[in-house]
């Protein structure tokens, strides 16, 4: 959960960005990348700069949701080390700015991650319990945004969970929720708009309880419910991965 929220917001902009760069020719390999295993105790750290990439003790699963824009659960049938065992990564490529290496950021780590690690993975649809994104009962309380262009991130205030987005469309809200819940979050608002949120939940790091408090927290605050339903959740499936030899 903790490793989760390190990560939201640097998954939100690489998403946002690879929309904006869709028209962009993507590169899909570093030119250089050193990977190696993360001494006992390193810090979980993660920072993109214009043609470079950079983290410490960081999983396969964790490098696998930037790479796939997927969450933990739909990833199957990988090995135990690929959740707990960590590795520093310094790679470069060439971009022009950050927002560029954010939008690359996906293709640039699934081939990082067939190249250095040798995973074989492919994809399949299974049932499983979703959750769905819609009204509540009183209407919902968004504040219609003029943002020129969305932004969003979450951090620790004051011993609680806080998100700020400007120019936040529901499916981006829908995604970042899949993160916080560990579940895949379906937008079924059928709001077309973008908004500006700001959101505040516990920062109960207990799993169990995180996830009903931003229940709550989005149906008081922003006048919108989740609830359970069955549907189908695509998975990556991990056929063979290596750990990688120390550069």
């Amino acid at each position: 959960m903790r490793n989760q929220r390190q990560t939201v917001k640097l998954l939100v902009a690489a998403s946002l960005a690879m929309a904006l760069l869709a028209q962009t020719p993507l590169n899909t390999a570093f030119d250089v990348a050193s990977v190696k295993p993360s001494p006992p105790g390193a810090p979980s750290t993660s920072d993109i700069q214009p043609g470079r990439f950079h983290c410490t003790n960081k999983s396969v699963a964790w490098l696998m949701w930037i790479a796939y824009g997927i969450q933990d659960n739909q990833i199957t049938g990988a090995p135990d080390w690929v959740r707990s065992a960590g590795f520093d990564i310094d790679a470069k490529t060439k971009t022009d700015s950050a927002s560029e290496m954010e939008g690359q950021l996906g293709p640039l780590l699934q081939h990082l991650l067939e190249d250095r690690f040798r995973l074989k993975v492919h994809r399949e649809d299974r049932p499983s319990t979703i959750y769905s994104l819609v009204i509540a009962k009183n209407g919902p309380k968004l504040k219609a945004s003029d943002a020129p262009k969305p932004s969003m991130g979450n951090s620790l205030q004051d011993g609680k969970m806080v998100l700020k987005g400007e120019g936040i469309s529901m499916a981006s809200l829908a995604r970042f929720l899949s993160r916080q819940t560990a579940r895949s979050v379906i937008d079924n608002t059928a709001l077309t708009g973008s908004y500006d949120i700001n959101l505040e939940w516990s920062s109960d790091q207990n799993p169990d309880s995180a996830p009903e408090s931003i229940f709550s927290a989005i149906q008081e605050q922003l006048g919108l419910r989740i609830e359970a339903t069955k549907g189908s959740v695509n998975v990556v499936v991990v056929e063979s991965v290596e750990r990688p030899s120390a550069d």
